[in-house]
């Protein structure tokens, strides 16, 4: 996802950090809540990893409360897990929290997020520790996520709002993210252990499931590495391939994934450039742009025009998602 611009008043000067030092080993961390079915396919996933000596890599299972029998199906792997394999409990519900505990109980250079619902290439590993040797202070690392469509895609679907589905394809060469104003996405990152510790980890404000239900703890972690010196890298090797369930290629499901987009940017926003870029924001986003393509997005509708429609239709979205958290963040005081 893209990050915000900071205003020049409040945008934090990066301290230089020090070159930072080759990584050896990897921690395989996936965070899950009452998704047993998904979780094995993601540990299949972690068996048949190639290019990758067994004693520099190991796997965490985070159970971030679930209720199922979500515990029962990581158990159902220890004894074939080539590497050293951890099951830990994070009672506190929420996306930033299970991160954080998965952390705490990483050993290696790297931690590498795979969600629950995605398939790593043989080669995930490996490539995840290939990806810091890229440039001088890479502290984190976006993989390619490759979709896998579980039913027929919806005629409306613009490829502007893949992004929601959790699709990143940027080709085949890599890059440095900060040089396009990207982040990583959650589903497929990694990130140097010992840079989660100099910003201190997720902020849990952030993350599904978390205090405020909406997502960009990934975007929050990245903007703080950035402002500490650290620089982060497109890696198209560490590729995985991410489910796309029926429920959400429906207009109902865009709608609210928008508008919680929306409401994640004005806390994003809030937090690291201050209430100038959220004044501008909301001027520029409900007087003109919103408003404007929201109408623009009714008449596209009408003659058939439905994949522009949907483009159009989601600016006015994120934007009501935008100006709603303002009275959320008032409510809640």
């Amino acid at each position: 996802m893209r990050v915000p611009s900071p205003d020049r008043e409040t945008e934090q000067k990066p301290s230089k950090a020090m070159a930072a030092p080759p990584v050896e080993t990897v921690s395989a961390v996936i965070c899950t809540r009452n998704r047993g079915t998904r979780l094995s396919l993601a540990l299949e996933s972690l068996l048949r990893q190639t290019g990758i000596d067994p004693s520099r890599a190991e796997v965490i299972v985070v159970d971030n409360g679930s209720t199922d029998n979500t515990r029962e199906v990581a158990e159902s792997f220890r004894s074939r897990m080539p590497f050293h394999f951890v099951i830990v409990q994070e009672p506190k519900v929420g996306l930033g929290n299970a991160r954080n505990r998965g952390i705490d109980a990483a050993r290696g250079d790297v931690v590498a997020f795979l969600d629950d619902d995605a398939v790593a290439g043989e080669r995930w590993l490996a490539a995840h520790l290939a990806a810091y040797s890229y440039a001088e202070n890479v502290g984190g690392v976006m993989g390619r996520i490759v979709p896998e469509w579980e039913a027929p895609r919806p005629d409306w679907l613009d490829p502007a709002l893949e992004p929601f589905l959790t699709i990143v394809e940027y080709g085949d060469e890599p890059f440095l993210l900060d040089d396009r104003k990207l982040t990583p996405v959650g589903a497929n990152m990694s990130f140097r252990r010992s840079a989660l510790q100099d910003v201190g980890g997720f902020d849990p404000d952030f993350g599904f499931g978390g205090a405020k239900q909406i997502p960009h703890d990934e975007n929050d972690l990245a903007l703080r590495m950035y402002g500490r010196g650290w620089t982060m890298v497109y890696w198209p090797d560490a590729a995985v391939r991410h489910g796309v369930p029926a429920e959400r290629m429906t207009i109902g499901w865009f709608r609210k994934r928008i508008i919680d987009q929306g409401r994640a940017d004005y806390y994003l926003d809030l937090k690291h450039c201050g209430a100038r870029k959220v004044l501008r924001s909301v001027f520029l986003g409900m007087a003109f742009r919103g408003p404007v393509l929201g109408a623009a997005s009714l008449l596209d509708w009408t003659l058939g025009r439905k994949a522009r429609a949907a483009r159009r239709g989601s600016v006015l979205l994120y934007y009501l998602g935008y100006v709603s958290a303002i009275g959320d963040r008032h409510r809640t005081k």
